[in-house]
């Protein structure tokens, strides 16, 4: 039964190949172990809060997909061995986020209306925090 998990990747950014070839080498090896709905979110090249490796900088990848549990030994092996890898690591998630294809003809989700309704409440005015302001006046 396959379930849904998250690879954090942290690859080190003075590898000439970079971030990108090693996405694309690690989303072709899940694709390879039966993984499905494998989205690639990169965040490019940040600094890490502290020193690894001595090194103060990484390309940050976030890959969610579905798959086996069995596939996840093969991709932590892969990780272990790939020396370009600083850190890694493989989290179940409770479902996979939908994209915009999924969502179809809803055009608004239910999070962004509730903040939408919160934002709205903040502009009136007539908050606690401004009648405690006005009392002490």
């Amino acid at each position: 039964m396959a379930k849904a998990y998250e690879l954090a990747l942290l690859v080190n950014s003075q590898v000439s190949e970079g971030g990108d070839e090693a996405a694309k080498r690690y989303e072709g090896l899940l694709s390879e172990h039966g993984a499905s709905k494998v989205t690639v979110d990169r965040w490019g090249v940040r600094k890490l809060a502290y020193e690894i490796a001595k090194q103060q900088q990484a390309n940050y990848t976030f890959m969610q997909f579905e798959a086996a549990p069995s596939t996840l030994t093969e991709l932590d092996r892969a990780c272990r061995l790939d020396e370009s890898v600083i850190r890694h690591m493989i989290v179940k998630i409770d479902n996979l986020p939908s994209t915009d294809e999924e969502e179809g003809a809803d055009d608004e989700s239910p999070v962004e209306a509730e903040t939408d309704e919160i934002d709205s409440d903040e502009g009136d005015g007539e908050g606690p925090e401004e009648e405690a302001e006005e009392d002490e006046a």
